[in-house]
């Protein structure tokens, strides 16, 4: 990794080793959000995954096993599938649209490593057969808006994946939780009073829910590593250009395009085998192959850890403690661990990412009000949506020089890993919020406070265009899960990976089982 194979000391920017772990049992953060109320989770013992029954709850690559060596057929795959859905989505409503009569025949599904695996597509993005809502009531039941697949979904459907439906977003995946009034809210497997997370929430709650065993996200400012601390997944954001991208991944970033794509699954081989089908090679790519990542590494890092949010948010006490704790362990496998608060910060792109932020919705809404022949109002959209167009009008003299932001915040990016391999931060200040602590309904300036201290943790690699990883570390009193976001330079995917595979198995996250488990 180009800058952070050998880092050396950062004495400005760290805290030393003895004070990190004097934090660890002495740090008492005051609570940022107070957590759904939930009852306390005992983790059952693992499930066996052998019998027809077990189906399931298979992850991904074991279920296309099943499939390829005729232990099940992709059509009783499908129909599984389905069956969970229509027994346990009307508990957290996490389908925008149901195609299961397409989908319970598994035909004309391309040969591929996940054959026949029953999926969902996330509702931003067209799909051959489906409407493209965006989670919108201006756009309800709307066909799918073009002819082709984006370069990602090509690939994704050589895959063979078999889609069962469309998976709920917030409006245009614009905010952290997925409560668009079109659908209603998306709940959590793990506490139906609580947010499943956004903007991928409803294949968060899919996935957590045991329904499939993976589903597309994206994520613009954390909407793939959000769910996932929300609901107990693996979330990796992989760099900009990593999976195949419109134009070609060798062409220049824009900094305005901060989104790409993904999936959600419940464990981390699901997500590396996810990730060595769909990452681009040859000629095309712009980043070095990472392969199949099959496990941990011996190798031993220097991590730094930041508590506090780039935003000035600080996290509750629990996420706190087991961010710490976390630090901890890793300390005692052999890893250095420094507190490096302030590493991430970066005043002008906390200054300028809402102004960036909102012009995707103020432009969404004027390609909607020229298609429309008139003006964008609340009958249509949500007042969320309505209030970022509106900053963005108020702040567009702005954007010459949050553009020159981006891209110093973008170029500085490798030099904040100068003294370390990794940086770990919480994903979220809290476990995942009540249901309406971000309702779109909220006014604007009350929903984009609470959204910024809650969520402020996840949009610099997006500005970057670096790569992320959400996974689960611990439980809240509540039962709620309490996750960890590693962060690495771009092209930085195997260290992740090989991360997650390792705290996978000692804290045993895959064992876990939600409230509503279709299992």
């Amino acid at each position: 990794m180009t800058g952070s194979d050998q880092p050396g000391e950062d004495r400005q920017t760290r805290i030393g080793r003895r004070k990190f772990l004097v934090s660890v049992s002495a740090l008492t953060t005051a609570g940022a959000l107070a957590s759904c109320s939930g009852p306390k989770q005992k983790r059952p013992p693992p499930q066996a995954q052998t019998s027809k029954s077990a189906i399931p709850v298979l992850g991904a690559v074991d279920l296309a096993a099943a499939i390829a060596s005729g232990e099940l057929s992709a059509t009783e795959a499908a129909m599984r599938a389905i069956r969970a859905a229509a027994a346990h989505n009307p508990q957290i409503n996490g389908l925008a649209f149901a195609d299961f009569e397409r989908a319970s025949l598994a035909q004309d599904l391309p040969v591929g490593p996940f054959t026949g695996v029953p999926f969902a597509i996330k509702d931003l993005s067209d799909w051959p057969g489906m409407p493209t809502s965006f989670g919108s009531r201006a756009f309800k039941n709307s066909p799918a808006h073009g002819l082709r697949l984006t370069p990602f979904l090509a690939a994704v459907r050589a895959l063979g994946i078999n889609p069962i439906g469309k998976s709920t977003t917030p409006e245009f995946g614009l905010t952290a939780t997925t409560e668009p009034l079109l659908t209603g809210p998306t709940r959590n497997p793990v506490n139906p009073a609580c947010s499943a997370g956004g903007s991928s929430g409803g294949a968060a709650a899919l996935v957590a829910a045991g329904i499939l065993p993976f589903a597309h996200a994206t994520d613009g400012g954390g909407s793939i590593r959000i769910p996932a601390a929300c609901c107990g997944l693996v979330g990796l954001k992989p760099s900009w250009g990593r999976f195949p991208t419109e134009g070609g991944a060798r062409r220049p970033r824009r900094v305005e395009e901060l989104s790409v794509p993904g999936v959600l699954t419940r464990n981390v081989r699901d997500t590396a085998h996810f990730f060595a089908a769909m990452e681009t090679r040859g000629e095309d790519a712009a980043l070095r192959p990472v392969g199949l990542i099959e496990g941990a590494s011996d190798e031993k890092l220097r991590i730094g850890i930041a508590l506090r949010s780039p935003a000035g948010a600080s996290p509750d006490a629990e996420t706190a403690e087991a961010i710490l704790a976390l630090g901890k362990r890793l300390e005692k496998n052999g890893h250095r661990v420094d507190l490096v608060e302030g590493v991430l910060d970066d005043a002008d792109l906390f200054k300028y990412f809402m102004v960036m932020w909102a012009a995707g919705a103020a432009q969404t809404l004027a390609e909607w009000s020229r298609s429309a022949g008139k003006a964008p109002d609340a009958s249509g959209f949500e007042p969320w949506t309505l209030g970022l167009a509106a900053h963005y009008k108020a702040n567009k003299t702005k954007m010459p020089d949050a553009h020159l932001a981006f891209e110093r915040f973008e170029a500085s990016w490798e030099s904040r890993f100068t003294a370390h391999h990794l940086i770990l931060t919480p994903v979220l200040a809290s476990p995942a919020a009540p249901i309406g602590y971000l309702s779109p309904e909220l006014p604007f300036e009350t929903h984009l406070h609470r959204v910024t201290n809650y969520a402020g943790y996840t949009g610099g690699a997006n500005a970057a265009g670096a790569p992320a990883i959400a996974v689960p570390v611990a439980r809240a009193k509540s039962g709620l899960p309490i996750a960890a976001q590693f962060l690495a330079p771009v092209g930085g995917e195997k260290r992740l990976i090989e991360m997650a595979f390792a705290l996978e198995a000692e804290i045993g996250w895959a064992d876990w089982r939600p409230q509503i488990f279709a299992g």
